[in-house]
């Protein structure tokens, strides 16, 4: 489940930059900023869970 936390915050990154800019075809400016904001939510999440998957699962030293 981490790993795959992390695959999905890599794609939310890229997203970011294209939504905080406009350049999503179709998209009025207020709507890209709204979901600019919640892909945002989420890509702090995906981090969340990646980092707590590998906390969990990462032997100790």
């Amino acid at each position: 489940m981490a790993c795959f936390a992390g695959v999905v915050a890599l794609a939310l990154l890229l997203l970011q930059p294209l939504l905080a800019g406009g350049y999503l075809p179709g998209l009025a400016a207020r709507r890209s900023r709204h979901l600019h904001a919640w892909v945002g939510a989420g890509l702090l999440a995906a981090v969340v869970v990646h980092v707590a998957g590998l906390w969990l699962t990462s032997p100790p030293e």
